[in-house]
């Protein structure tokens, strides 16, 4: 995984920063866990979105978030 922009945050930080988990919420997380390992138990808590922990390692390495939306008629064989 690439390193993060911002060495002394991690994805609570940014949830938090952008009032996606509460203080009470992210408290459950030991502070030693990493990214991936919280990502893990945000997904399994079902507290935050597929989106919004994308969003949070967008930030994190300071990159544009860009969501992609299936469309259909994108991957016809018989184009318009």
């Amino acid at each position: 995984m690439p390193q993060s922009v911002n060495t002394n945050k991690n994805i609570l930080d940014i949830l938090l920063e952008r009032n996606r988990l509460t203080q009470t919420e992210a408290a459950q997380y030991p502070p030693h866990l990493t990214n991936e390992q919280i990502e893990q138990k945000l997904r399994q808590d079902g507290i935050v979105s597929f989106d919004d922990i994308a969003k949070a390692y967008a930030t994190l390495f300071d990159l544009p978030f860009i969501k992609l939306e299936y469309c259909p008629r994108c991957f016809s064989i018989n184009p318009p």
